[in-house]
């Protein structure tokens, strides 16, 4: 089977080759801002974690001191 472009000119050959990475570059660009909006979700998942932990390890330094 051949490849698409196979048998043309070297300009049509380089317009196709043009024409798939501009589609790559463009699913990059949205891939790019689609972990960036992941990366800031993530963040704010990470320090109410960090918060919950600090707070249970108070409460259980407190309750321990208490009995």
């Amino acid at each position: 089977m051949t490849e698409p472009g196979n048998g043309r000119a070297d300009a049509v050959r380089l317009a196709l080759v043009e024409q798939r990475v501009e589609t790559v570059e463009d699913e990059m660009k949205e891939l790019r801002e689609i972990v960036c909006g992941m990366n800031g979700k993530l963040t704010a998942i990470l320090v109410s974690i960090a918060t919950a932990a600090v707070l249970l390890a108070i409460n259980l330094v407190v309750t321990g001191f208490g009995r």
